[in-house]
């Protein structure tokens, strides 16, 4: 999984610097803010789905077995519905509203195509969780690898004939498509997935309620910094864009490595100390690229991006910095999600979402591009902090259940 992820890596840093490239820093950071917005709301309409659909499709695997296989496609079709309709509302409003406000015919279907295309990355993450769940790494990996090299191809064939933003956003569509498709032959065998029940629907959405939420916190927020570092600047909004992008491309591999740990956390059989020790050693992975990312930050980027984006040298440095913070979180929030307290990671994840949104626009108005990612750092302090102390508070939790069971009876 790690290795695919670095190759996704590749691909979409690649796609990052042609666009880059192709565009002035101010441009730049116009299509950065929207297509920032169109994942914000793809992380919308994903709506916690995905990361419950990994928590609860464990639980029934490792209590049922391959038994449980028509259950779980039944609840995967229910996310779908959900992931669908929601798509289909956010395409159809952003068109109509850029209608209205009477932007060019070119641009409108560029902002749908890249709606479209956040809804497309949910559904995709949706479909995953299943083939997730039963370890089927292959089918997850040639579906990523496709979609990113794809995406790369239709990026460079859009820049060099002229297809402007339009081009480059349905290249994004394209690409993200191809991915559903191999997802979806993989976890329903090539037949059409079952039509949810009301029921299901109503239940899949209450209980994916507190991870949309969570994920609005940890996701949607941070996606709109750019869009709302425009009101300062457009080039200060470009220079955050790619600073966000260069240190969001290594923070994919915490992710995805500990999302793979809700199969083994279902059992219940690990040790009491073992997600400590996985949290440290995330940790120390991620600050060994902090400090590769901060010492080659000033020869990498010029050479990347070009010279257009040297001003941008200090913000980067300085938000990789917060990578040890963001690796050590993931596997604890993993864990915290397996034992079922996402009620209270949604309520400290938003206040600190918002809290580290106030501390980037003060820091952008007080020192520049390099306050603004001083508050990026904040922001990853104060999540990972919150983090920790529900995992730690979950495991006290866990030790007197533990001592209850094992204690004699009177």
């Amino acid at each position: 999984m790690l290795v695919s992820q670095g190759l996704t890596i590749i691909a979409v840093s690649l796609s990052a610097v042609v666009v880059a490239r192709w565009l002035q820093p101010d441009e730049w950071g116009v299509f950065s803010a929207f297509l920032g917005l169109s994942i914000a709301l793809g992380v919308f309409i994903e709506f916690g789905l995905a990361t419950w659909l990994l928590r609860d499709l464990s639980g029934l695997f490792a209590s049922h077995g391959e038994v449980a296989k028509p259950r779980a496609r039944e609840l995967v079709s229910s996310a779908l519905a959900c992931t669908v309709s929601l798509t289909l509302m956010v395409t159809t409003a952003g068109g109509v509203v850029g209608a209205i406000t009477g932007k060019r015919p070119a641009l409108v279907l560029a902002l749908s195509a890249l709606l479209l295309f956040g809804g497309l990355f949910a559904t995709a993450n949706v479909l995953e969780a299943y083939l997730r769940v039963q370890r089927r790494l292959g089918r997850i990996v040639a579906a990523s690898v496709l979609e990113k090299y794809l995406l790369v191809t239709l990026v460079v064939v859009a820049v060099l004939t002229g297809a402007g933003v339009l081009g480059v956003a349905l290249s994004y569509v394209v690409a993200s498509l191809s991915r559903c498709v191999l997802l979806g032959v993989g976890v329903f065998a090539g037949a059409l997935p079952p039509f949810p029940s009301r029921t299901d629907l109503a239940s899949v959405l209450r209980k994916s309620l507190p991870f949309g939420l969570t994920a609005a916190a940890m996701n949607i927020v941070p996606k709109l910094d750019a869009l709302f570092l425009l009101a300062f600047s457009a080039t200060a909004a470009g220079y955050y864009a790619l600073a966000d992008r260069v240190v969001g491309s290594v923070v994919v591999l915490p992710v995805i490595a500990a999302t793979t740990l809700y199969p083994f956390l279902a059992r219940r059989s690990h040790d009491r100390r073992a997600i400590w020790l996985i949290s440290g050693g995330f940790g120390a992975c991620g600050a060994a690229l902090a400090a590769a990312g901060f010492l080659a930050a000033p020869q990498l980027v010029p050479f990347v991006f070009g010279d257009n984006y040297s001003d941008a040298v200090d913000a980067v440095r300085l938000m990789f910095l917060a990578l040890p913070l963001i690796y050590a979180a993931n596997p604890l929030q993993t864990y915290v999600f397996s034992y079922g307290r996402e009620r209270l990671v949604v309520g400290a994840t938003l206040a600190v979402a918002f809290t580290g949104t106030a501390a980037i626009l003060i820091g952008q108005a007080s020192e520049g591009i390099s306050g603004a990612a001083v508050g990026f750092l904040v922001r990853q302090g104060l999540m990972f902090a919150a983090i920790a102390a529900i995992a730690a508070s979950t495991a006290l939790t866990r030790d007197a259940a533990h001592t209850s069971v094992e204690a004699p009876v009177p």
